[in-house]
């Protein structure tokens, strides 16, 4: 999801509801992206975390999911807490006070299948794992925002 409020990443804001990276099709990774800077500065934070499934996340559908309130968002995989991110307190994975206000904002979702990036848990593209492609059942929002 990118923040609304900008079109500058990562100024805009970014929660990565779950990625799959496609390198380890077990491994998810959940987290946000923020900067307090407009481009050109290159200051650039985020928190995420690796979740390691039991089998592939291909194997079955799955429901990926996050809970996002004024002090905090939490990741799911099928139900299960998998991480937090406290906008404002002490916690170790606490959004600095300068990019709260980046996650109070207005998101929007992309549904996207990227291919390669120079990203280590990536890699080179590899023709012979092609194609691919993306089975979404459902997308549900709820807001509390008119």
């Amino acid at each position: 999801m990118l923040g609304a409020r900008s079109s500058y990443w990562p100024y805009c804001g970014e929660i990565d509801i779950f990625e799959m990276t496609g390198k380890d099709p077990r491994q998810l990774l959940g987290g946000c992206f923020w900067s307090d800077y407009i481009p050109p500065s290159s200051k650039t934070c985020n928190e995420s975390e690796f979740y390691t499934m039991s089998g592939e996340a291909d194997d079955d559908y799955h429901v990926y999911s996050i809970a996002w309130d004024e002090k905090i968002i939490r990741w799911y995989v099928d139900g299960t807490y998998r991480l937090a991110l406290y906008h404002k307190g002490l916690d170790q994975y606490a959004i600095p006070k300068e990019c709260q206000q980046t996650f109070m904002d207005y998101f929007y979702m992309i549904l996207n299948v990227a291919v390669g990036g120079n990203w280590e848990q990536v890699g080179t593209p590899n023709p012979a794992n092609y194609p691919q492609f993306m089975e979404v059942d459902w997308v549900r929002v709820w807001s509390r925002n008119p």
